[in-house]
Formats: C-alpha cells, structure tokens, sequence
C-alpha cells in the first residue's frame, strides 16, 4: 500500500475508512486534520501482509506534544478502528507530560499497551515537528524504528526490538488526540505499507560547498558508509590540489562531508572526482566528477541583510517560544559567514562555518534552541543570541574585519499591525531591493504561524528600486557648516565622496549623520552674511545604487542674535515612550524658537537635576523646531531637524525640572511638571508626550501642559497638536518669609518670577526695617530670593515686610503681599502637639496632619519629622517636615500633607499659607501611630489613633477627621478627640477644630461644661466636658448617668486613677451604642482613697437637640 495523496482525496485508490468528515487532503496534497473540538480521529485502511515489512510515513504536528496533543501511526491492526481495542502495533510520536516527548513503538492487545522500542528522548518536544519514519520487520520478528526529524531521508536509528505476537492482521491506519486550539495542526503524507523497499542506486554528489580557500563540504544525495566517507583517497580535485588532507563527517549529518585541502584553492573552475564511496546498503559511487568555482570577494554592505527577527515570542502562536534573527543573501556570491558577528547595544555572538547560498535564507540562534527551529530551514547557531528588547533595539550584522553590513534600529512601531506588537509575530523585511525605504520596508508578518523563519517573508517581493534620490532641503548650522538632506538613504561610501560644489568655498570635512540620510559639509571660511547662496549636488547613490541628477538648492546664512528669556522654549518631551504608540521607543525634547530671530544653540546646555548635555552648532531659525535626543537613538527619528547629543537628560516618568541655558549660562526656559501634567490616566502610562500648550504662558507647569492628542503619540519637530490659548491671569502670591539667619531673610514666591523685576530694591518694604543692603536672586525658577540687612533681626518681636509689584514670567503684577516673621527657636517637649489628622480620605483625597504651636514663641520646624510606628512602637517611616526651615507663629497651626492642591480642592483652607507640602508616612485607615518627633528621635508629641474614637453614630468615616478637643489635654486621652462636625465639611485645616473645647477651671469636687450639649456633629456643643479637683492625688473614682427614670445609661469611669485635678469627657453615646435621648439626666460621682476617705457628689445635666 502506498499512498503520498497526489490524488487529491483518500477515498479511492486506497480506500480510507474511519472519521472521514475529519480529515481532508489540503492545498499541498497532504492528508491534514480538519476537526473543531476536542476529539479523538482515526483513518485506516488495508494492508498486504508481507513475512518481511516496511512502512514509511512523513507527519508533521504544529504543536508541542502532551497528554492532549499527540498521534499513533498504526502500523498492523486487526480492525479498520483505531481508537479502540485493537490487536497490532503502532508508533506514537509524543504524549508525555514534560519536554521528553519520543518517537516509541508499542503493541497494542485490546486496550493493554507493551513498549518494544524506546526512542531518543524529545525528539518531537519541539513547538513545530516534521518527522519521517521508517520501519522495519524481519522474518524473526525484529523491529528496527529510524526517524528524519527534518522530514527528509537520512534516517537515524531510535532502536530495535522483537515480538512476534501477531502477523497477519490486515489494516494500517492514523490515530489522532487533539484539543480544540489544535484540531487541524496535525499533517500525513507519503504513506507506504509493503515489502522491503531494497536500495540498489549508489549515492552522488549533490553538491560542493566552498566553506574557504582550504575547505568545502561535500553534500551526498543520501546517507553514507562512514569508513568510506571518511577514505581522503576516494576525494581528488585536480588543477594541482589533488587529495585533501583530512576528511570529517558533518557534525549531525549523514550524508555529508567536510574536507580540508593542503592546497589553498585561486579564483578558478576546478572540478571534484570522487570514488569508492557507498551509502548504508553498499551500492558504491565510481568516478563522478562535479565541478565547482571558488571566487574569492570582499563582502560588501547589504550583500546580506536581516530580513527577519523575533524580539517578543510571547505567547506563541505557531513559532517557537525562542528568539530567532533571520540572514538573507542578496548578493550573487557564496558566502562563508564564519567569524561573522550579530550583535545589539550590550552583547556580541559569533558565528562559526556555515555557507550561505545567493538568495537564500539561514536563521541564527541560540544553540540550544536550533533543535526548535531546525523544523522550519536551516539554522546558524551561535553560543548565545543576543537578547532583543520587546520594546526597541538596535540588531548589527558585521563581517569578520568588523565591516557593518547592515543594520536594523527597530522600535514597536515597525509591527505597523499594532495588534500584533504584544508578541507571538516576528517582524519582516517586505523587499531585499528597497533597502533606502529603511523602517517603511519592514512589518508585522501576516502569515498565520507568526512568522517565515528559513523562508520566503509573508510580503516578500523583489521590485527593484528604481527611484533616484533628491535633495529634500539644505540648512545652515552655524557661520561654516550646512546639513544636505536627501529624501532617502544613501550609499555612504558615495555620500562621502559625492560632489558638492559651492562657488567661493572650499570643503573642510564632510560628516554623514547616522540616518544616512544627511550630509553635513564644514567649509573653510565663513559664510557671507545674510546672502543668498546656490550649493550644487550630484554624484550620490543611494542605498540601492540610483544615482541621482545633478541639484541645485539655495540658502541663506543669518548672523544669529542675543536670545533673551524665553525666545527658545522646552515645547515638548516624551518622557515615557514605552510602550510606545508609533513615535519611536526613544525620550526626546524639542526645542521652538518662538521669536522673529535666527538664534545660534552653540554651547547651549539642556539639563535636569542629574545630567547636562552641550548643544552643537545649530542655528535655530525664527518659528522652527529642533527634535534632541540621545546619539543612540537620533537614526530613530525621520526628521532632518533632529540632533543626537551626548549626556541627554534621562526624563523621569512621574516628573522633572528641565532647564535651558545659553552659553553664558543665562536661563533662557525652565519647566517643572509631574506625572499630573498629563490629564489623562491613560496616556501617562507611556508613549505620549507632553506638549506646551500656550507658548505665551511659559512657565505655566503642569496647568500649561497636556500630553498630546495627535494619533502617533506625539508631534517631534511640528507643530503641538493641543496648541490653544491658555494664558496665565493669576498674579504671583508670597507664600513663605522665612529668617534663615539674624539679618537675612527668605521670600518664597507661588510660582516662577521674572528675575529682573526681583532686583528692584524699592519694591520691598518693612514696617521696622531699612531697604535690604544686597538681594539674591535663586535661579532657574526665581521663586527664592535672599534679602540681606545691615541690622539684626530683635528676638520676640514681630517683624512684616511688604513686596509689591513684581511680576511673574507672563506678565502679572504682584500687589502688597505681606509676609510676617520673628526670629525662631527649636521647638522643646509640650512645645508643638497633633491637633487633627486625617487617616482614611476620601476618593482623590490625601491623608493630613495639623499641628499646632502650643508657646508664645516662634517655632522652627527644619529640625522636625513626621512619622508612623509599628506595633511594637519603633518607629517605621519618618520625613522632615520641611528641611529648609519653616516658621511656625505662637498658637497657629500648620498641616502637613503629601497633596495641598487635592486637599484644597476638599475642605476649607482659610490660611493657604500654613499648608506644607512633602512626602509622608503611610497611615492605615483602621488604626496606627502618628509621631512628631525630632532627627535625634526625641519625640514631641505620638497620638495612636483607631477609626473607633469616631462619633459612633457616624454612617460612613471616609473623609471624616479626628480632632482633638482641647490641645492642653493628654494626647493619649481618647475622650480628648472626636470626629469633626458635618458643618466644618468633616475638617478644619489650618484653623481652629470644629469640636475646640477649653478646659475650664473649677473650685467644685465636680462640675461640667455646657450645662446644656447636643451630641448631634454639627459642631456646636457636641461634648460635654466633667472638671474634677480633689483634695489630693491618688484618688479612684466612678461616674455613672441615669436618666430621668433612674436606669443607668452609661458608666463613664470605672475605678479611674485620678490627679487632683482634670478633665474628661462625654460624647452623648450610651453603653448601648445609642445617642442619648433629649431630656434631664442625672450623673452621679464617687471618689476613694486606700485611707478610706469618700467624696460623692452628683447633679443634673442636659441632653439637647434641634427642633424642627
């Protein structure tokens, strides 16, 4: 029986019976599962039984086998179904658990299974597995299993086995396990069941591989004996280079061999006799004679390219999980690529002896995945792959001098199908003749595996380019220097040589940026100024060889002008570009020069708070743009107004300060921005850029910016698409006077301030102070500024300055602003103390705490942290309150908190002021440890707090703060602090608490305040505060309230330990959880000592409510 389906059907000629609905013969003439669900399929079909047998089969599966993903080829069976009981023997390739999957032979009898043969461990354990099998039975029952896990006839031994337990049974058929993802990846082809197919051809020659001068590789037509393979007599090559010196059988191969020549070969037709060799049957080749050519050539650029690599494999579709990059030679020639290197930005591997053909492909990978790919062509395998970034890199191929031949600087915008950058497709050259079209010539592949590794690419075409290249624009740099821009790559070594005529001048040096599309030309003299000047080009190829006309293009040299602050600004900037959108995976900045002047950037600096780069000559022309980035990735970007520089400020994702400087180091544009500044929750995730929104409102921060709307992801060297008018009306507020020593004061602006106006010393004013003798202006914002005195500052006395007319970056006047300050101290214990905090915030909110200065004296918080403790009270986070020094006024308060704005945005903050902005510590919701204490960990003030100090009554606590009552009680006393009112909006910061309450004195044993209280929340009465003063200390006491039938409601004290004199209070909670009832209430108290002395007293007090 033999059947390779060249008929097109399985029906006839033979007749295949089982689940014929789930098979067909496909396109290629191959039998090929066809199912939907998960399933077992089985064929068959009958088979002459022979004393002496063979089968032959080639299957193909595009998955890697398991316990649900595997097939049998039955070779003898006793029924046409093979999926249940059956008496024969079959091959199953896979369907273990693990990567060991092997080809192995069973007898099957009924439903029990005996292995005879166990074959090389994950020979199918690949994700794409062709395999041809071959079997044999002698007379005596001896089975003999080879395979070809390439799918060709160079079978290798997996073992031998006997049985001969059943022999004339009559079907061989396909069994088929399959999951419903896989139904139809399973592929049978070249079926034969029959006699002994008995070899009597001798081997030939196929073909000679010239490796080097002094090797080739000899490729047989089938497998060879080895002993005389291995015979260096039976070689002979004449023109004088006779028999090699050694011969060696190809590492992995059968039916190959590599021989060494004493004798370097010359550039010649020579022709290889080769005799007495014999394949595995003994059928012996005489006298062939097979001529081959060695030229010997220098490898030129983009004689072979990269036509296909894998950075991001997953997850799979068809492909291996493995990274691969595929070679193409483009070139007429046979080239040896060993010594060869394939490397990215950080790692370099080197290929050994492998020959690559004119127009055809070799993958190169790791060598332990070349076992993977081997299915799919022939594979180059090197040490270790580079490993290629998902998201951008950089992948260059260079001959053994070091020679780049090409190289490929690719980012996820080449998939150009954006569905399938996430992984699982490779990305292709589309035509090894367009090489100028650069990333435009390469995309996601469409073919359904997720790639053509060792193949012709999914969009493979060979249109020669025909189109010459043109001059796309020519500008001036600086007084000496023009930048030519084509309007494609263009053949370097032509570039450097092409000819570049400008009457007048003569050619210093020329200079090719590394997008290869643009020629810089330094001359010797400087240009005459502000004339019209006609530079002529011609000579240059581009990168396919076209050669372009002769153009003519004019320019113009303008003398450049001073700059002054903002004539260039920060416009735009890609901070985060991974994932990108399309706009390459590469931070950049632009720069627009907003006046009407031509404005040289030579020995300009661009910085953050962590690097500088200088800026080379560039002349930045009136209303234009300039794209800068790192030199790396400036080949990244298509524009010809975009420069590579060195020490580029890493952008941080969530926010920086970037400033501009000109060569004087004058501050000509400083923008700050956070992660806000972006506006969208989305966006701010990576691949947009922020963009300048009003470029007449310059140091408007993140109110001007927006990350951009344009569909790339960003406008480099256009202009932004969110531009808008969006101008600053706000004036400039004072926020902070600060005295940093006994004669210098500090003054804290709201935003940036233009620097000139800040040195008019008439606008600053004081009430008891003479005109500062020096000001000190603290660039590149200038919204510090030092005032120095003649006189020093007088303890305990209350100094005021104010400033007036000032003007921030846009233009706004400041307009007495008045600032308040003494000469402060550090604070001491009892000095400052927790009056509010807020732990649990609402949606968008922050956590806060408000402190207060208990003292008359001015306090000084530089030297205070804030703080969290765990449970064992060791304190966890801590931060400074304010390093640089804050002044806090006798009995005012200040609120610390990580967010102002969004705390604004939620209460009342009357004194915007005394809000202070830095990193705090983590508060949990439930409960925790709030520390003021100072960096010597003496601590000040610790309130351990718990979300059940809470008004009980209290429907939802998000958002709610604990104030404390009356800030001259304990801390720790829990009846001390309560929930702030509903009318306060549930917080006071930076003003006195809803729930204040000042303890009062007494003369009485016992007494409360108000006589009347309403425990309703709304700040008004909401406590009921007891005054105790015994007659000495060491007294317990008890409290207890009835009401006005007698029945106790709440026992407030239970053997307290009081002083001689205090306070405490009551809520209005009963011991039932209820608010009292409005009504007379009775409380009772009474005090003991361990000398027996007793003190009672007891009165009424008043339960109130509102009336509607």
């Amino acid at each position: 029986m033999s059947d390779n389906f060249a008929d097109g059907n399985f029906s006839i000629n033979p007749t295949w019976i089982g689940d014929d609905s789930l098979f067909q013969v496909n396109t290629s003439l191959q039998l090929q599962s066809k199912g939907s669900s998960a399933k077992d399929i089985s064929l068959a079909t009958a088979v002459v039984v022979e004393t002496e047998m063979e089968w032959q089969c080639c299957m193909r599966f595009n998955l890697s086998p398991s316990t649900s993903n595997f097939c049998r080829y039955y070779l003898l069976s006793d029924v046409p179904n093979c999926k249940g009981n059956v008496n024969g023997y079959y091959v199953q390739l896979g369907g273990v658990t693990g990567n060991t999957d092997s080809i192995t032979l069973y007898k099957q009898k009924g439903n029990s299974r005996t292995r005879i043969i166990a074959g090389r461990a994950s020979t199918v354990s690949k994700n794409n597995n062709t395999v041809r099998l071959k079997i044999l039975r002698n007379t005596l029952g001896n089975w003999q299993l080879f395979s070809d896990t390439t799918g060709g006839h160079n079978f290798i031994l997996e073992g031998t086995g006997k049985d001969t337990e059943f022999w004339n049974v009559g079907f061989t058929g396909i069994f088929v396990r399959y999951t419903a993802s896989n139904a139809q990846n399973y592929f049978v082809d070249d079926v034969y069941a029959g006699p002994k197919i008995v070899d009597v051809t001798p081997p030939r020659v196929d073909s000679v591989v010239v490796i080097s001068a002094t090797q080739l590789k000899i490729v047989f037509s089938e497998a060879v004996e080895q002993n005389s393979a291995l015979t260096a007599k039976h070689y002979t090559i004449n023109n004088g280079i006779g028999i090699p010196v050694s011969v060696d059988i190809e590492t992995g191969k059968n039916n190959s061999t590599i021989i060494e020549l004493n004798d370097a070969l010359s550039n010649q037709t020579y022709e290889l006799i080769v005799s007495g060799i014999a394949d595995l049957n003994g059928n012996t080749l005489n006298n062939q004679r097979f001529p081959f050519s060695y030229n010997m050539f220098v490898p030129q650029e983009n004689d072979i390219v990269i036509s296909e690599f894998f950075p991001d494999p997953t997850p799979a579709i068809g492909l291996p999980e493995k990274e691969f990059v595929e070679l193409y030679n483009r070139s007429n020639k046979i080239i040896n690529l060993n010594g060869w290197t394939i490397s990215d930005g950080s790692t370099t591997a080197v290929l050994g002896n492998y020959v690559l053909a004119p127009d055809s492909f070799v993958m190169v990978s790791s060598a332990a995945n070349v076992p993977d790919f081997a299915p799919f062509g022939a594979v180059a395998r090197v040490i270790s792959l580079p490993s290629l970034n998902n998201a951008a890199d950089q992948i260059i191929l260079k001959d053994p001098t070091g020679k780049i031949i090409h190289q490929v600087n690719y980012d996820l915008s080449w998939y150009v199908d954006l569905s399938k950058r996430d992984g699982g497709y490779s990305i292709e050259m589309n035509n090894p003749n367009q090489l100028c079209l650069g990333k435009l010539n390469f995309a996601a592949s469409d073919d359904g595996s997720g790639g053509t590794p060792g193949r012709q690419n999914s969009r493979w075409n060979i249109y020669p380019d025909t189109s010459l290249p043109d001059v796309l624009g020519v500008f001036t740099l600086d007084a000496q220097a023009i930048a030519i821009v084509f309007t494609e790559q263009m053949d370097s070594f032509s570039l450097v040589n092409a000819s570049v005529l400008l009457p007048g001048y003569t050619i210093l040096n020329k200079t090719i940026h590394p997008t290869k599309d643009t020629l810089v030309i330094r001359f010797s003299s400087m240009f005459a100024a502000n004339q019209m000047l006609s530079v002529s080009v011609s000579m240059a190829r581009d990168c396919s060889g076209n050669r372009m006309n002769v153009v003519t293009k004019t320019f113009q040299y303008f003398v450049p002008q001073p700059a002054h602050q903002f004539d260039v600004l920060i416009n735009e900037w890609l901070a985060d570009p991974d994932p990108p959108v399309i706009l390459p995976n590469a931070e950049f900045i632009e720069l627009h020069n907003t006046s009407n002047k031509f404005i040289s950037l030579k020995g300009w600096t661009l910085s953050d708070a962590n690097s500088t780069a200088k800026l080379p000559a560039y002349i930045l022309q009136p209303d234009s743009f300039l794209v800068i980035t790192t030199v790396a990735n400036a080949g990244k970007f298509t524009l010809p107004n975009c420069i590579g520089v060195s020490g580029f400020p890493s952008l941080g994702n969530d926010g920086d300060a970037l400033t501009l400087a000109d060569d004087f180091g004058r501050v000509i544009h400083y923008v700050e921005f956070t992660s806000n500044a972006y506006k969208d929750n989305v966006k701010k995730n990576g691949g947009w850029s922020l963009e300048l929104v009003d470029a007449q409102n310059p140091c408007g921060g993140d109110y001007n910016l927006m990350a951009s709307i344009h569909p790339h992801g960003g406008t480099p060297g256009y202009v932004n698409s969110s531009r808008k008018i969006n101008r600053d009306k706000v004036a400039p507020l004072l926020i902070k006077t600060y005295p940093i020593s006994n004669n210098r004061l500090q003054l804290i602006f709201s935003e940036q301030m233009d620097s000139t106006s800040l040195l008019n010393i008439k606008y600053y004013a004081s009430n008891s102070l003479a005109s500062p003798s020096q000001i000190r202006l603290f660039g590149p914002d200038y919204r510090k500024v030092e005032l120095m005195y003649t006189d020093s500052f007088i303890s305990n006395y209350v100094y005021r300055i104010l400033v007036d007319s000032f003007v921030d970056c846009a233009r706004n006047r400041i307009v007495n602003n008045i600032g308040d300050f003494g000469l402060p101290v550090l604070p001491d214990s009892g000095d400052i103390a927790i009056n509010e905090i807020l732990f649990d915030p609402k949606v968008g909110g922050t956590d806060y705490v408000e402190i207060i200065n208990r003292t008359d004296k001015f306090l000084d918080l530089k030297n205070v942290w804030i703080a969290n403790a765990d449970d064992q009270n060791q304190i966890k986070e801590y931060y400074a309150i304010d390093s640089t020094g804050w002044l806090l006024f006798p009995n005012t308060y200040a609120v610390i908190t990580d967010d102002a704005n969004a705390l604004k945005m939620q209460y009342f903050t009357p004194n915007t002021k005394q809000l202070i902005q830095t990193k705090m510590p983590t508060y949990s919701n439930d409960e925790g440890r709030c520390v003021l204490l100072n960096k010597d960990g003496k601590r000040f003030d610790q309130f351990d707090y718990t979300d059940r100090m809470h008004y009980p009554l209290l429907d939802n606590k998000d958002g709610v703060c604990l104030e404390r009552i009356d800030f001259n009680r304990p801390t720790d006393d829990a009846s001390n602090w309560t929930s702030a009112s509903s009318t306060s909006g549930y917080g006071t910061p930076t003003y006195q608490n809803s729930q204040y309450a000042k303890a009062f004195n007494t003369n009485n044993i016992i007494s409360i305040h108000p006589a009347v209280f309403s425990p309703d929340g709304d700040g008004y009465n909401d406590h009921l505060t007891f005054s105790y003063s015994l007659p000495s200390s060491a007294y317990t006491a008890n409290l207890y309230i009835f009401n006005a039938a007698g029945v106790l409601v709440k026992q407030l004290l239970l053997n307290e330990i009081l002083g001689t004199s205090g306070v405490f209070g009551w809520d209005g909670i009963t011991d039932k959880g209820e608010k009292a009832a409005m009504g007379i209430y009775l409380y009772y108290f009474e005090a003991f000592n361990l000398k027996g002395d007793v003190i009672k007293a007891k009165s009424t007090l008043v339960v109130g409510a509102k009336l509607d």
